[in-house]
Order: structure tokens, then C-alpha cells, then sequence
């Protein structure tokens, strides 16, 4: 009679364990490429409620792709707000903050970042390359004579800010919503929260993978290392809740901007979340006043 075959054969372990290596490759490769895939989408003309006359335009990044969105500003204005969404969205997302800026006497500039909206399709670096749009951004207010420039970033759009702050000489101030420390503590406190291990675990292939379709190192994405270069006044928001963000992950962007410029607040409760829609009384005295120090609305220039 034949010896029958162990249920546990190394022939049938060594064939699962190819397996399941095989699908967690496959994994990877598939959560990479969406999560950096372009999120591009028609936008159409500015909301008919908004109550102020805005122009659609368009203006390069500094490395030449078309970055498309709105401005709005008062006659002869000489200040201005660029404002920067978040991750897989679109200038929308900063509509309402529009509307406060310019109703206080500020111009604003809100735009798709490359890989959003109606911009350019570009895969999506989180940032990385979301620099050179926020540069050109920058540069197109120049042109329009805008002497005053501040930034206002939320998540993705925060951190696009603070990994350029060496090239912000001709920017005011900057606030940054909610955002990221470095890419690699954002994944890892997204596989943490949602799938429950670690980012070097489960992010081991997928980052990879994101960097071979981003064409940069995830090392290179961090905010954390850049903020000492703003030399700006700089106010850091978030919320005590936010499990993307963690508060340790703001506290240390805090600690290591330059201490003389910066402000920090945290918002008790709030979550990865719309900042202005969870506190607006409180987010609009706090916006604004730090916005009157340091960004001056027209009406006010001597």
C-alpha cells in the first residue's frame, strides 16, 4: 500500500507561501499605482454664488505643465492667498476659504494641483512634485503685481508648502492644515489605522512601487526636514483627533520650524478633517488674525 502524503508537505508549503507572495507583490504593485494615479476631472465655471468676480486662468508650474484654477482679487490689489487642497482633490475644497479671504479684502488664487481637476495629468507625489505648481503659482501672482503673498495649505497641499519652504523667499506667511510629517509616518499611520500593522510591514513593496511611479524617494518627502528652511511666519493647525496626522507628528514639524516664526494650534476634537467647517467662528478669528500681522488686505497699503 502507497504511504500516503503529509496534508502539510513541504512540496504544498513552499507552493502557498509562492503563493501568497506572489498576491502581497500584486497588492502592492495595484495600492501603488492607485494611490498615486492622477484624479483628474472637469471642474466647469466658478459657482454662481460666489460672491465676488473670478477669472478662470492658467498659468506653468516651473517645470512647464499647465496648472489651471481661479482668481479672484479686489481692484489694484497688492496681496493674495494661494491656496492648496488636498490629497485627490481639487481647488473645490478651498472654495469656502476663498470666499473668507476675499470678503476680508484679500486676492485669492486657487488652483487643481498637477494630477487634479482640470491641471495637467501627472501622477499624484503627495507634494513631492506639487512643489514646482505652488512655484508657479507664486510666480504668476508676481506677474499680476502682487506684492504680498501668503499660502494656505490643507493636508497634501500643507505639506506641498512646507517641502518648499528653501524656495519661498517671495512668500509672507504660511499656514499649513493637517499636514503630514514625512511620507513615510503618513503610511505609516494609515496601514496602522486601517489595516492594523505596521507601514514597514505593510508598505514594504507598495512604497517601493510608488517611488519607481512618482520617480522620487519617499525619504525626499518630508516636510519635517524642510520647515526650518521657511524663514516666514508660519502657523501649523491641526486636530488633536487625527489619526493620519498624529498630534506627535505636529507637535515635531513644530519643534522643528524656526521657534521665533511659528504658531502652533491644535484644535481639540477634530479629526483629518475640514479645519474651517469643524470650528468656523474660532478658525476665522484665529486665520484672520494671524493673517492681519503679517499680510496686509487691501484698502490698508500707505
Amino acid at each position: 500500500m502507497a504511504r500516503r502524503q503529509p496534508f502539510f508537505s513541504l512540496r504544498r508549503i513552499i507552493i502557498a507561501l509562492t503563493g501568497m507572495m506572489l498576491l502581497f507583490i500584486l497588492i502592492s504593485a495595484v495600492s501603488a499605482w492607485f494611490f498615486t494615479m492622477p484624479q483628474n476631472r472637469v471642474i466647469g465655471p466658478p459657482p454662481a454664488d460666489f460672491p465676488h468676480v473670478v477669472e478662470q486662468v492658467s498659468f506653468p508650474a516651473k517645470d512647464g505643465l499647465e496648472i489651471r484654477g481661479w482668481y479672484s482679487a479686489p481692484d489694484s490689489a497688492r496681496s493674495a492667498l494661494v491656496l492648496l487642497h488636498g490629497y485627490r482633490s481639487s481647488r473645490l475644497q478651498t472654495l469656502d476659504r476663498a470666499r473668507l479671504f476675499r470678503e476680508n479684502g484679500y486676492g485669492v488664487l486657487l488652483y487643481d494641483a498637477r494630477g487634479c481637476g482640470e491641471s495637467a495629468e501627472s501622477r499624484i507625489s503627495v507634494g513631492y512634485h506639487e512643489q514646482k505648481d505652488l512655484l508657479g503659482a507664486v510666480e504668476y501672482l508676481k506677474q499680476r503685481g502682487i506684492e504680498s503673498i501668503g499660502c494656505l495649505g490643507i493636508s497634501q497641499g500643507g505639506a506641498t508648502i512646507l517641502l518648499a519652504s528653501a524656495e519661498l523667499q517671495d512668500v509672507a506667511c504660511v499656514i499649513s492644515e493637517s499636514a503630514y510629517s514625512s511620507l513615510t509616518d503618513a503610511v505609516d499611520r494609515r496601514y496602522r489605522h486601517y489595516l492594523k500593522m505596521p507601514g514597514w510591514l505593510g508598505g514594504m513593496l507598495m512604497v517601493p512601487f510608488a517611488e519607481s511611479f512618482i520617480g522620487a524617494d519617499a525619504a525626499d518627502v518630508s516636510p519635517l526636514a524642510e520647515v526650518a528652511h521657511l524663514q516666514k511666519p508660519l502657523l501649523i493647525i491641526s486636530g488633536t483627533e487625527d489619526v493620519r496626522t498624529l498630534e506627535l507628528d505636529t507637535r515635531n514639524l513644530f519643534a522643528a520650524a524656526e521657534q521665533s516664526l511659528t504658531e502652533l494650534w491644535m484644535i481639540d476634537g477634530a479629526g483629518h478633517e475640514d479645519l474651517y467647517d469643524f470650528i468656523p467662528a474660532l478658525y476665522e478669528e484665529k486665520v484672520l488674525g494671524f493673517l492681519a500681522k503679517h499680510l496686509v488686505p487691501a484698502g490698508e497699503w500707505e
